[in-house]
């Protein structure tokens, strides 16, 4: 009786039995439908499976076997290489340097060349991200592999000149790990390519800081490989992130155990931008902006974030100088922190100035170990010449911080003796 009750209701709500039945044809047609759909992604699904599984077997098999070679050569090119999927695409880019000596060279071309740079020029793409930093992965791996083949070397290098094109200036955090896969891959070219391609230029002066930062950072450079940006800031050349940037070299340097910025490249380097600064202020040396001051002020403060971070461990942190460049790396970054690469954008553009108020004691710490020690002789006298130099050529922020690091020295024995310690005190 419920039942029938219930049908009765539903025949009055829909208006004639007839529609009761339309309504049930309708039914069984749309879950056939739905049937054969899943079907078909069942079978679209397995295929893509199967074809993702296949390429995989062919790219780990074309330097032993000359069919893999030719199956795989006809799946990176047009028209097949449309059809990959995005796994498959990303697998071949990072696994680049089993294959590439095995294929064709245009076919090579077109898949990591043409096709690569496609990626990076397509930001809306959802996938264009995680496909770019597959084909960096993959470029950096190959590129780092002994004497490749002179046609792949020829693609391998010429892509990566192109990416450091493609690549924004300004570099935003989402894409901070494409700028540091473009470095790894630019690390294996001979120090003439770096320096070519990275020419520090008035549009390309945070990227170009940030790849040679880091660069020299990891010991790959020399810290020359800074004196570009520096000098690209001297011109007036608007760079207010770059300054933390150097500071963030600076105290990698400090981490790190390379050779090539090891403490006595730190004290060769230091020692060099000290002398420079003293040749700019009493006018060995023309300024290009014509400021002797602002210039004089900029490399001063250069000085004292070099100090900072080769002296002392806890003054860089307090600047919000990080342990690493990217700390939320190898994993992605979690939602609730809020750091980006540059910190609070609010301490960006003074952290090179924030560095004198710790450069002092820092000083002293780093005059007290070896070998800096030898030297104290001559960041005395240095100082003293800023001290005494001439009004025009040093703000009065300069004058103070090395006058307050001049003081900090009175414990050494080079500070005590009477011609110094009465020059420092204005006797």
């Amino acid at each position: 009786m419920h039942r029938l009750a219930a049908v009765s209701g539903l025949v009055a709500l829909v208006g004639s039995e007839s529609c009761i039945i339309h309504l049930k044809s309708e039914l069984e047609i749309s879950s056939q439908q739905q049937s054969r759909l899943n079907e078909v992604i069942r079978a679209v699904t397995q295929e893509r499976t199967v074809q993702h599984q296949c390429l995989v077997l062919a790219a780990s098999q074309a330097h032993s076997s000359q069919s893999a070679a030719l199956f795989l050569g006809s799946w990176v090119s047009p028209p097949l290489v449309h059809s990959l999927s995005h796994p498959t695409r990303a697998h071949l880019y990072e696994s680049l340097g089993l294959w590439m000596k095995h294929v064709a060279e245009d076919k090579l071309q077109v898949y990591v060349d043409k096709l690569g740079l496609q990626h990076f020029q397509d930001k809306q793409n959802p996938h264009s991200l995680s496909m770019c930093q597959s084909l960096l992965r993959g470029l950096a791996q190959a590129m780092a592999l002994p004497n490749p083949p002179k046609h792949c070397w020829t693609v391998l290098s010429s892509t990566t000149e192109k990416i450091y094109s493609i690549l924004p200036n300004q570099i935003q955090d989402n894409e901070v790990g494409l700028y540091v896969g473009l470095a790894k891959c630019l690390s294996e070219l001979c120090d003439t390519e770096i320096d070519r391609i990275t020419r520090v230029t008035e549009d390309r002066m945070e990227k170009a800081a940030f790849i040679l930062a880091y660069l020299t950072s990891k010991g790959r450079l020399p810290f020359l490989g800074l004196n570009d940006v520096i000098s690209g800031i001297r011109c007036g050349w608007l760079g207010h992130r770059v300054g933390w940037i150097l500071l963030q070299a600076f105290y990698q340097c400090h981490r790190g155990t390379n050779p090539s910025t090891g403490v006595s490249q730190q004290m060769e380097w230091l020692l060099e931008l000290m002398g420079h600064i003293r040749n700019i202020a009493y006018g060995g040396k023309a300024e290009p902006s014509g400021d002797t001051s602002a210039a004089t002020d900029f490399l001063f403060h250069v000085f004292a974030a070099a100090v900072v971070s080769w002296g002392d461990h806890v003054v860089p942190l307090l600047l919000g100088v990080r342990a690493t460049w990217l700390p939320w790396q190898p994993e992605s970054k979690p939602q609730i922190l809020e750091h980006s690469l540059y910190g609070e954008e609010s301490h960006v553009g003074n952290a090179l100035p924030h560095c004198l108020l710790g450069m002092p004691l820092s000083l002293a710490q780093l005059l007290s170990k070896e070998p800096w020690s030898s030297q104290r002789h001559k960041f005395i006298d240095w100082l003293l010449s800023i001290t005494e130099g001439p009004e025009k050529s040093f703000s009065v922020a300069v004058t103070n911080a090395a006058k307050a690091a001049l003081l900090a020295l009175n414990s050494f024995p080079e500070f005590k003796k009477k011609l110094v310690w009465t020059r420092a005190y204005g006797w």
